[in-house]
C-alpha cells in the first residue's frame, strides 16, 4: 500500500471531546495508550480497519532529552524521534497514513491495524511477561519459532537498509490474520547514512533488553544489539521471566547483571531452544550468531517456499524534517474543521433561540481531548522504572 499524505484534518468529536471521525476514518473504540499518544480503532467506509495513533505535538516538543552526535551533546525532542520514526516508516512502505494539521497540535496517524495486537503483555504484579492466549502464560515451541522466522526476516530487511531497530521486545512483536508476525515501532530506530562507520556510542531502548556491550558506555555494534534483544525476547516468551536484572533495585544493578551474570535457563526450555539463545546471547558481540546464520539455523530455517526480498532505501535528512511536514510547493491553506458534537449543537440552537450570536467554534473554544497520561509498558518497578533508556 502507497503512503498517503494530506496537511488537512477535518475532525469531529463525541460529547466527551474524544475525536469520532478524522477525514474518512470512523474512530470506534480506544485501544490503549501510551505516554505521548492514544490509540484507536478506526475504518474507512468501505469497511477497512485501521489504527488511529493521535500525539501531542507540543508535549511532544517539550520531553526534551540529551544526546551526543559527532561528539557533541545536544537537545533531542521526542518529537524529533516521531518524525524520525514516521520518514522511516513511510521509505519502507509500511501500510499507513500521514495527517498532520500544521494549525493544530494534535497529529494523526493512521497505520495498519494489527488484531492480535501484542504476542505477550508486560504484568506489574508478577514482574513477567504473560501470554493472555494460552493457560500457561508462555507460548509454545512451535509458535515461537514461526514468531522468530518473522521477526529475523523483518531485522534481515531493515539491517539491509542500514537500519537498526534498538527496541525488540514482546511488546513489539505484533500478531496478524493469526499467523504472521509483525516487527513495530520505530520511536528509537537508527539509520545509519552509508559511511563505512556502523557503530554507535548512544544507547536507546528497553534496558533489561540491552546487550553488554551496551552499557559501558563504548562503541558498539548496533546489528548485533538487534540479535542480543531478540534473543531476550525469545526467553520471555518460552519462559515468561527475564533473563536479567529481575532482582536488580537500581539501574546500575540492572546493567551489572547483563554484563557480570550467568545466563540461567529454566530446566524445562527445550534443549534446541537453549542452544540457539546461547548463541543470541553471546556476551562478547564477536562470537556472536549473525543474522546470517541465523537464518540458516537448523531450527529456525524457514520452508523452501519462503523467498527474501530486499530492496535497499534511504532517508535522507531532509526526508526527515519533511515527514509529515507539508512541500513548499503545495498550496499552504491546511485548516482543521471541527464539527462540534450534538450537545454544542444544541447548545447553539438554544442561544439562537434566545436571540444569541451564532459563533462557529474555533482552535481557541474547542480542545481536541487527548490526555497526556503517563502509561508504561513493559517492565516497571518503582525502584528501576524499566522503559526506555536513554544513554550517552
Amino acid at each position: 500500500m502507497d503512503v498517503i499524505e494530506t496537511d488537512v484534518a477535518e475532525v469531529e468529536l463525541d460529547d466527551e471531546g474524544v475525536p469520532s471521525n478524522v477525514n474518512n476514518y470512523k474512530v470506534t473504540r480506544l485501544l490503549g495508550e501510551g505516554s505521548f499518544s492514544k490509540v484507536y480503532l478506526c475504518q474507512k467506509p468501505n469497511g477497512e480497519q485501521y489504527a488511529l495513533k493521535v500525539l501531542n505535538k507540543s508535549f511532544l516538543k517539550r520531553k526534551r532529552e540529551y544526546k551526543r552526535v559527532n561528539g557533541k551533546m545536544i537537545f533531542c525532542s521526542a518529537f524529533q524521534k516521531v518524525q524520525r520514526e514516521v520518514a522511516i516508516m513511510k521509505k519502507l512502505s509500511h501500510r499507513n497514513l500521514i495527517i498532520d494539521s500544521p494549525e493544530d497540535d494534535k497529529m494523526f496517524l493512521v497505520l495498519e491495524f494489527i488484531e492480535g495486537g501484542q504476542v505477550m503483555h508486560w504484568e506489574d504484579k508478577t514482574f513477567s511477561y504473560r501470554c493472555r492466549t494460552t493457560e500457561s502464560g508462555v507460548l509454545d515451541k512451535s509458535v515461537v519459532r514461526q514468531c522468530m522466522r518473522d521477526v529475523v526476516y523483518a531485522l534481515e530487511y531493515l539491517h539491509a537498509n542500514q537500519i537498526c531497530h534498538r527496541d525488540i521486545k514482546p511488546e513489539n512483536v505484533l500478531l496478524a490474520n493469526g499467523s504472521v508476525y509483525k516487527l513495530a515501532d520505530f520511536g528509537v530506530a537508527h539509520m545509519h547514512d552509508g559511511g563505512d562507520k556502523n557503530t554507535l556510542r548512544s544507547t536507546e531502548g528497553t534496558y533489561y533488553f540491552l546487550a553488554p556491550e551496551c552499557t559501558t558506555g563504548d562503541e558498539y555494534d548496533p546489528y548485533k544489539v538487534d540479535i542480543w534483544a531478540l534473543g531476550v525476547t525469545m526467553f520471555v516468551m518460552l519462559g515468561s521471566t527475564l533473563p536479567f536484572g529481575t532482582k536488580a533495585a537500581s539501574l546500575a544493578q540492572v546493567m551489572d547483571s547483563i554484563r557480570e551474570d550467568p545466563l540461567v535457563f529454566p530446566p524445562s526450555m527445550d534443549p534446541e531452544c537453549v542452544s540457539i539463545m546461547q548463541r543470541m546471547m553471546e556476551k562478547d558481540p564477536e562470537r556472536r550468531i549473525t543474522l546470517d546464520e541465523l537464518k540458516r539455523h537448523p531450527w529456525l530455517e524457514a520452508p523452501h517456499d519462503r523467498v527474501s526480498v530486499v530492496c535497499p532505501v534511504e532517508v535522507t535528512d531532509q526526508e526527515i524534517e519533511a515527514a509529515f511536514i507539508p512541500g513548499k510547493n503545495f498550496i499552504m491553506m491546511a485548516r482543521l474543521k471541527i464539527r462540534m458534537s450534538s450537545r454544542l449543537a444544541k447548545a447553539r440552537n438554544l442561544i439562537e433561540s434566545r436571540g444569541g450570536p451564532r459563533t462557529s467554534p474555533t482552535k481557541e473554544n474547542v480542545v481536541v481531548a487527548v490526555s497526556n497520561h503517563h502509561h508504561q509498558e513493559g517492565p516497571s518497578r518503582s525502584e528501576v522504572p524499566p522503559v526506555e533508556l536513554h544513554l550517552d
